[in-house]
């Protein structure tokens, strides 16, 4: 299900607890509960960007966002909440960068390595642990040789088979959200890939109607 819009009328709400509940709908509601002091919506199906507006909820002490499908990038408004402590964001499909005025709240999950790095904030490309963030007990590990990870906060490590490559340009010339776990079928049947006779790919097809293009660039 989704969170009702009429939800947005309870504005001295201070805690939300809806762990594991199958959500889905973007969380652009949060904002608009200007009392929260936690909110932990983990392990939904919560999807769309996480609204620069967060930052404005300066009683917010506990966000935890954990295990959806949020993407885009981490805004830094968050870095405004003067009494967040506890930010977990791990497992979503985020991007970089991680905001530098972030990264340097001490305060936020104990600090670890705060000086001289953002994993306390989330553990960057390349890097796993068990929570998608950095603590004493658990830092962020860089992965194995011939893996990766596709995303930051990430708490495992892929091997990507040649024709993932293939599924993730499909996704992005679509517009769609790349998902790994998905049954994906054969990577010849995608518009974007082409194939000879025998299944090989030879090449790709990419339609100019896909493309995002300034006019400055054909301007003389």
């Amino acid at each position: 299900g989704t969170i009702p819009s009429s939800f947005e009328n309870f504005t001295k709400l201070r805690r939300m607890d809806i762990f594991n509940n199958q959500l889905e709908g973007t969380i652009d509601f949060i904002p608009k509960i200007p009392d929260f002091e936690i909110v932990h919506i983990r392990m939904n199906k919560f999807s769309g960007t996480i609204p620069e507006a967060i930052g404005e909820l300066k009683k917010l002490a506990w966000l935890d966002l954990s295990a959806n499908t949020l993407s885009g990038e981490i805004p830094s408004s968050l870095a405004s909440i003067p009494v967040l402590k506890d930010l977990h964001l791990g497992e979503n499909h985020l991007q970089p960068p991680i905001p530098s005025n972030l990264c340097q709240k001490s305060q936020i999950n104990g600090g670890y390595n705060a000086i001289s790095s953002c994993d306390h904030i989330i553990c960057p490309m390349g890097t796993f642990s068990r929570q998608g963030h950095a603590v004493s007990d658990s830092p962020c590990q860089p992965c194995e040789e011939e893996k990766t990870t596709l995303h930051i906060g990430s708490n495992n490590c892929l091997k990507m088979a040649a024709s993932e490559y293939s599924f993730m340009l499909d996704a992005l010339v679509h517009k769609r959200d790349y998902n790994y776990n998905n049954n994906k079928g054969d990577e010849c049947d995608l518009d974007v890939v082409v194939c000879d006779k025998n299944g090989n790919v030879v090449g790709f097809d990419i339609p100019l109607r896909a493309m995002d293009f300034s006019e400055k660039l054909f301007l003389a």
